[in-house]
């Protein structure tokens, strides 16, 4: 990838405050999860407060090449049933599945396409989730790797805590861009020849948490092998973004790779709605 892309978006002190939505469902018979985390089997044994209160999962769709996708959640190692009803439906990119009031335990969270029959059709992904109270767990669906299977990737993103100070933010950046390669993420210092390297050889499916001053920030990101002069002011980054960044923020930041162009989308933790898509200016 060569010349500069800039993209400038504003982070809105709102997403600060952005709270977790409360799911709803019915339970259901068949051995599946509903959408409030009731079940029924092996799973009827866990405490009853568990089910009132519970866990709390967001599925983040980050596969710009995936279309919509159905969650079914089980116990652990049990396929989904004939019949069984989804605990999210319709999921796209840029969509939040949301699954709330879950019972503790471990559990297999199975991606199929939106409408198709889980006894018939091929899996997405599966993943082992485990819930311990009223606990919040994110999974992220990410584009193909290129590895052998040439399904989406399921990913389950590393907590992110609270800032180290009042005037920070915690960002979560989540490598979901396979064709970018490997990449280094600087926080460029304007007229200042030593830029400072923030993430190093971070891989697709990486993730490294982050503790961001609040303000305006404006970060580089070196793709492959390109030679990066780190003088704002006499080179460029084959990628660069720019942001306000809101104290107290806790959000993950994951690279996707949009029909070959590089976008940014943001998503707050906890949030079952509010995802920002950043779309880059055109290459000089």
């Amino acid at each position: 990838m060569s010349g500069l892309i800039r993209a400038w978006f504003v982070v809105l002190a709102m997403l600060a405050l952005v709270g977790c939505d409360d799911g709803t469902g019915e339970e259901k018979g068949d051995g599946s999860v509903g959408k409030d985390g009731s079940t029924d089997g092996a799973l009827d044994g866990a405490d009853s407060d568990a089910a009132v209160e519970g866990g709390q999962l967001r599925f983040v769709h980050a596969s710009p090449t995936t279309g919509l996708v159905d969650l079914y959640l089980t116990a652990e190692g049990i396929d989904v049933k004939k019949g069984a009803s989804p605990a999210a439906e319709g999921v796209g990119y840029t969509d939040i599945g949301v699954v709330d009031g879950i019972k503790t335990g471990d559990y297999s969270l199975h991606a199929y396409a939106t409408g198709a029959d889980p006894a018939k059709a091929e899996r997405l992904g599966k993943i082992t989730v485990e819930f311990s109270g009223n606990e919040l767990e994110s999974i992220a669906f990410l584009d193909d790797d290129d590895d052998a299977d040439e399904l989406p990737e399921l990913l389950g993103l590393e907590t992110v805590g609270f800032p180290e100070g009042m005037a920070f933010a915690r960002i979560g950046v989540v490598h979901g861009a396979p064709e970018l390669g490997t990449v280094d993420v600087y926080n460029v210092v304007a007229g200042d020849e030593n830029d400072v390297l923030s993430i190093d050889d971070l891989e697709f499916g990486g993730q490294v948490t982050i503790n961001v001053p609040s303000g305006m920030r404006q970060f580089g990101i070196e793709t492959g092998d390109a030679q990066v002069n780190n003088d704002v002011n006499d080179e460029v980054y084959p990628l660069i973004y720019s942001s306000t960044v809101v104290s107290g923020l806790r959000a993950y930041a994951f690279l996707v790779d949009d029909i070959g162009v590089t976008k940014l989308m943001i998503y707050p933790v906890g949030a079952s709605e509010i995802v920002f898509l950043v779309t880059p200016d055109p290459q000089d």
